[in-house]
């Protein structure tokens, strides 16, 4: 596998960063760092749809904290009644672009390429994914 530079990720905005997975392995993976603030936040502050939210609230999620604590991956989404596909996209990229918000500026950069790197290693995952839980 080719080693890609820190040069070469050059990941200036979320989308750009999503086509870049997309055009190498297509499966975004992203850390969730866990504060106090975010462990209390309210779900309905990632804007999610009233299925999505209700999917989720179904589960027994309240807060971003716990759902970030309750899941490892989309796969784990998949078990909630009436989460599908189109639930579960909208899910992870509302966290996705909930976490990138809430850093700072000087952590974001790091933020993408942390995401960028994990998204384009999938061997560190594979042994997670063969137990079915997917990130």
């Amino acid at each position: 596998m080719k080693q890609i530079s820190r040069q070469e990720i050059q990941c200036q905005t979320l989308n750009e960063l999503a086509r870049q997975v997309k055009k190498h392995s297509g499966k975004l993976r992203f850390p969730i760092y866990l504060t106090e603030e975010l462990m209390r936040t309210d779900l309905e502050e990632l804007e999610l749809s009233v299925r999505s939210l209700n999917c989720l609230r179904r589960a027994g999620y309240k807060t971003i904290g716990q759902l970030a604590e309750g899941i490892t991956g989309s796969g784990d989404l998949r078990s909630i009644r009436n989460c599908g596909r189109r639930c579960i996209s909208e899910i992870m990229s509302s966290l996705l672009q909930y976490q990138y918000a809430m850093l700072s500026p000087a952590r974001q950069q790091a933020f993408l390429e942390r995401t960028y790197y994990l998204s384009t290693h999938p061997e560190l995952f594979e042994e997670k994914e063969e137990g079915g839980v997917g990130a």
